[in-house]
């Protein structure tokens, strides 16, 4: 009897071992619930569902053993017999039994995962759907934009939105098919917009307010120049790029300073900022979004009098130069520009000499 008693309690401790392991080997959890996942394919395909089946069955199976074998037990088809067979038999025919409710309960749970799985390829397919529909929507519109023809650099040149696909990737860089319209961060995108037409204002009321600070004003329009290239490039509104560009240089005590722009006068200048304002404008409008335009740039960009010409001294002195875009200064104890300088000035009284024979 204590023999029966302790191999019962060592049964009983292995069992409780066996479960510890199951329960905490982390490793041996993720195989054992990976082996038996649930997935949207059919039932009939399903680990799960073939072992609440099949399950059952095999221990029922393993019960009927030592009914089986019992030699006092002989097959009797009569009402006693069948009696006798559902007395033997009741536990593995309970055991059975369980695969009913079994099956059910996994046919629900996957009944519950296709479901869940049809929503989220009909949310993916939304998602994708608004994705595209806004994108075909942003981007022609965008192709529809009206074109300005201004003329810049002695030619003829047609602003406009160049690329309206970078345009609406730059807006919306996070959207995309599979995360569909992300707009968190496109305030962000108008506000540095608006930050450039703001530079852009603040160099307009120096240079207005520098009056004869010729040095002072070559930087305000050095500065001006680069901040609306960085507007146009930002919504990919067309530049103006030449091999021949226009030349000014200055000099003084302390330094002599160059600087090499694409426009031959002032009103170049004014006309490629005003058409680039109203198309970046535009596409800020576009997005429901409405840029602030100061009253002098306001009126920089659309009056034409002397009042509102800044750098009318520096396009009065500039020259035809095979040099590239440039803004530098060289101290007055280097000697970097003594050489162009004096080629500047030379070309400069030349010209200035043919523009007064033609007046006269």
């Amino acid at each position: 009897m204590n023999d029966q008693h302790n191999l019962k309690i060592i049964a009983i401790l292995l069992f409780v071992v066996m479960i510890c392991i199951l329960l905490f080997s982390e490793k041996l959890n993720k195989k054992l619930f990976s082996f038996f996942e649930l997935t949207d394919e059919s039932l009939s395909k399903q680990k799960l569902f073939k072992l609440a089946l099949l399950g059952p069955l095999f221990i029922a199976s393993l019960l009927c053993f030592p009914i089986w074998f019992d030699d006092s037990i002989t097959l009797n088809f009569s009402p006693s017999g069948y009696e006798d067979f559902l007395t033997f038999f009741k536990l593995p025919i309970g055991v059975w039994s369980l695969s009913i409710p079994l099956v059910a309960i996994v046919a629900h749970i996957h009944r519950t995962i296709q479901t869940a799985s049809q929503l989220e390829v009909t949310r993916r397919k939304n998602i994708g759907d608004t994705f595209f529909a806004h994108h075909k929507y942003i981007t022609e519109a965008l192709s529809k934009f009206p074109e300005y023809t201004t003329k810049i650099n002695l030619t003829e040149f047609t602003k406009k939105v160049s690329e309206p696909y970078k345009v609406y990737n730059k807006l919306f860089e996070k959207s995309s098919y599979e995360t569909g319209l992300v707009i968190n961060d496109i305030s962000r995108k108008f506000n540095l917009i608006q930050d450039d037409i703001n530079s852009i204002v603040v160099y307009l009321n120096k240079a207005k307010t520098r009056k004869d600070n010729t040095l002072g004003k070559m930087d305000d329009l050095y500065n001006l120049i680069k901040k609306l290239n960085n507007l146009n490039k930002s919504c990919t509104v067309s530049i103006k790029e030449s091999k021949e560009n226009y030349l000014f240089m200055y000099k003084d005590s302390k330094a002599t300073t160059k600087l090499v722009m694409v426009y031959e006068n002032e009103d170049e200048l004014k006309n490629d900022l005003k058409y680039s304002i109203e198309l970046i404008s535009s596409i800020c409008a576009l997005m429901n979004k409405r840029l602030e335009i100061k009253d002098v740039l306001h009126y920089y960009i659309n009056v034409f009098n002397h009042r509102h010409y800044y750098f009318k001294n520096i396009f009065d002195k500039v020259i035809r130069t095979q040099n590239s875009i440039e803004f530098g200064i060289a101290l007055k104890i280097s000697d970097k520009y003594d050489q162009e300088y004096q080629a500047y000035t030379e070309t400069l009284e030349i010209q200035e000499y043919v523009a007064q024979t033609n007046k006269h």
